[in-house]
């Protein structure tokens, strides 16, 4: 029964299945693949019965032709595949003889109790394991017996617990932080190696990485840090934007608790919006996409905020040479709720205010800031259910306001941009081998010019904003039948509201040219997906996934299928060759008049004119984990094309203000975004080395791409 899965997509080449797969001509070499899955069907099934049992109508073997590209055929084979890794009758039939049981619970810190994602847990005997979600919950099951059991996570103590697997059983762990990096004892080579791990292209930041993150003007900047990276630039001096593999800013997805930040800048790019002493983790995944992820080309950089501590209120803050931050975590109910707040903001111009004030003899004043401020609040429901509430608010802003007193004149200008974001989860334990994770998710970005002037009674008021605000639902599965095998799966839906430009002019001088414009868009983005992480033996891990993703802006809807796949092969124990190709479709567009990431840049969808973006990448590489030591060096070569690319026509303004413009007879200005851009396609490669040191009185990496 097992095989019937596999076979549905596959054994579809011998026969036309009515008006489904009418316009679908599968190239030859499908049906060579698909051959000996037939045959093998007919040795245990017989053609009818196999027929019967797949409950297809009709179907007669026709040949096939070569009338639809290489690539169609794979992602067709590819959901065959997903199916047999999901089907359940796999599952039921495999292990129907053995006896198993599941073992389940959660990896925290001892001290704080916050959840650690990406924790390591090791079986010997079997040579296999899991690890932690992104909530810290951990799934394996096994055949009854006893085990060893290694718990590590990179700058905490490692534990190991014997465990007699009689039942399904729960069993949390608490890792206590290593007050010394280089006393951390590595009890066996296997235990959180890169070597043995499937992604690929991916840089992490644990908590204690993170403390260790070193300062500009007293502030940690995690984007600094990732900017520092193989194949990711930063771009012009004083930008805050990641250009990862030839992409632009624009085609990174930026996370935040699972909400998207638009502009991850303050002043300009200088420092990014991320607080460091309210960062749990966070990590960068430059290729080899799981299908859990969707709507953006080059890049996802995924952070995740603390917890707040469960045991102990406490609290720290500093001032830097630009800025002061506060931040303050602990308890509600002891081992029940917790919070945390951080807060910063620069002091700058109040400094520079009285100044400001004493050189202009009181007639004006002028000056910059930017602040934010993150809260979290988590509660336990009971050993299966948790809440969490998380939210950021930040925002920049230059001002100057001047008075003339003698003259009669009075005049405040102000350019400001700010994020806000929001969601509130729940994280279900449906079974000891099934979790589910449930969020709410807001988001708004918002970028506003303002000037104004009184001079005789007389009026000028310009006001310019620019607005891109989501809320959407999200729902992920994680499934972990056997030690060989943890699914994943979920699906999200997000609306988008656009304003792109929102304009208004007021002239008590020549009201004819007053101006009042609101052009506001709507579009709806959704996605699902499926992805399984397979252990095929001791030496192949494969990741195969799956994301169907569509877009709705106006009457223009856009579906499409995203492929993604990866492999790793164990040469040694600490030696593997990985690779992995993945297919992604953008649907939102970025409207940039530089390279700076200046807040001017405009958000806009994807419509009838100008469609979405879409890029393949191919990725290749080789991984050592030098034995008994703490260093890693890893190599990969890529290769990415996209089309759909977007840019300004020369002499184009974000304003997209033109005097030559005609106003007919409401004062809407006739010029539209989609005039403003021309089109064009990408083609990047490359090879990257990066070298790693991960514990020890030194630590750090060193990169050349």
């Amino acid at each position: 029964m097992a095989v019937i899965s596999l076979i549905t997509f596959t054994t579809m080449g011998y026969w036309q299945i009515g008006e489904i797969l009418e316009p679908f001509a599968w190239p030859r070499f499908l049906f060579t693949i698909s051959l000996p899955m037939c045959l093998r069907c007919k040795k245990r099934l017989g053609h009818s019965e196999a027929r019967n049992r797949l409950k297809l109508p009709s179907l007669e073997i026709e040949p096939m032709n070569d009338t639809i590209s290489l690539r169609i055929a794979l992602r067709y084979l590819m959901m065959g595949v997903l199916l047999f890794l999901c089907c359940p009758w796999s599952w039921t039939e495999l292990n129907a003889q053995i006896t198993r049981h599941t073992l389940s619970g959660y990896v925290r810190d001892a001290a704080g109790k916050e959840a650690l994602a990406g924790a390591s847990l090791w079986v010997p005997e079997i040579q296999n394991g899991t690890s932690s979600n992104a909530y810290g919950f951990y799934s394996i099951t096994l055949p009854s017996g006893t085990y060893r059991l290694q718990v590590s996570y990179v700058g905490y103590q490692t534990q190991t617990v014997q465990i007699n697997l009689d039942r399904n059983q729960s069993l949390d762990f608490a890792l206590a932080a290593a007050n010394d990096l280089r006393e951390i004892e590595i009890i066996d080579d296997r235990v959180r190696r890169q070597a043995q791990e499937i992604q690929m292209s991916k840089v992490e930041l644990t908590p204690q990485q993170i403390q260790q993150i070193p300062m500009l003007f007293g502030e940690k900047d995690l984007l600094k840090t990732f900017q520092l990276m193989p194949g990711v630039q930063k771009g012009n001096e004083g930008s805050a934007g990641l250009y990862v593999r030839g992409g632009g800013p624009d085609q990174n997805l930026i996370l935040l608790d699972e909400a998207t930040v638009y502009n991850a800048s303050h002043l300009f790019g200088f420092f990014s919006v991320f607080n460091g002493n309210a960062i749990k983790n966070a990590s960068l995944t430059k290729g080899g996409f799981p299908a859990r992820y969707g709507g953006r080309l080059s890049s996802v950089l995924d952070i995740r905020m603390k917890d707040g501590n469960m045991d102990q209120w406490c609290a720290e803050g500093s001032v830097g040479n630009i800025s002061a931050n506060v931040t303050a975590e602990g308890p509600i109910l002891k081992n029940k709720a917790s919070m945390i707040v951080s807060a910063r903001r620069t002091y700058f111009d109040l400094l520079t205010a009285p100044l400001l004030l004493s050189a202009s003899n009181g007639g004006g004043i002028g000056g910059y800031y930017f602040q934010d401020l993150n809260a979290k609040f988590n509660y336990q429901l009971d050993d299966k259910n948790r809440l969490y509430l998380s939210g950021y608010l930040g925002q920049d802003k230059f001002y100057a306001n001047t008075i003339a007193a003698g003259l009669g004149e009075r005049s405040n200008a102000s350019l400001g941009w700010g994020n806000k974001t929001g969601t509130l989860r729940w994280n279900h334990q449906i079974s000891p081998m099934a979790f589910l994770n449930t969020s709410l998710i807001l988001s708004d970005y918002t970028f506003a010019i303002r000037l104004s002037s009184d001079f005789d009674n007389e009026t000028f008021d310009l006001r310019y904003n620019s607005t891109i605000k989501d809320i959407g639902i999200k729902a992920d599965l994680d499934w972990l039948p056997t030690p060989q095998h943890k699914i994943k799966a979920g699906l999200q839906s997000l609306r988008h509201t656009f304003i792109p430009t929102a304009f208004v002019l007021k002239n008590s001088i020549a009201p004819e040219f007053n101006l009042d414009r609101v052009a506001r868009e709507y579009s709806l983005e959704s996605g699902f997906f499926v992805e399984d992480e397979w252990s095929v033996s001791e030496r192949w891990l494969l990741h195969p996934g799956l994301r169907f993703s569509t877009f709705q802006a106006g009457t223009q809807t856009y579906a499409r299928p995203e492929p993604r796949i990866a492999a790793r092969y164990l040469l040694r124990s600490n030696q593997s060759i990985k690779a992995a190709y993945s297919e992604m479709n953008q649907y939102l567009h970025l409207l940039s008049n530089s390279g700076t990431g200046l807040p001017t840049d405009l958000w806009v969808p994807a419509n009838q004119e100008i469609g979405p973006q879409f890029s393949r990448q191919a990725a290749l590489g080789y991984t050592l984990d030098l034995p008994r030591r703490p260093w890693t060096v890893s190599v990969e070569t890529y290769f990415k094309h996209s089309n759909g690319n977007i840019a300004y026509r020369p002499g184009a303004s974000f304003l997209l203000i033109d005097p030559e413009v005609v106003v007919d007879e409401q004062n809407v200005l006739k010029v539209r975004w989609q005039d403003q851009v021309v089109t064009g396609s990408m083609q990047s490669y490359g090879l990257e080395l990066l070298i790693q040191k991960h514990s020890g009185r030194w630590n750090g990496w060193l990169g050349y791409t």
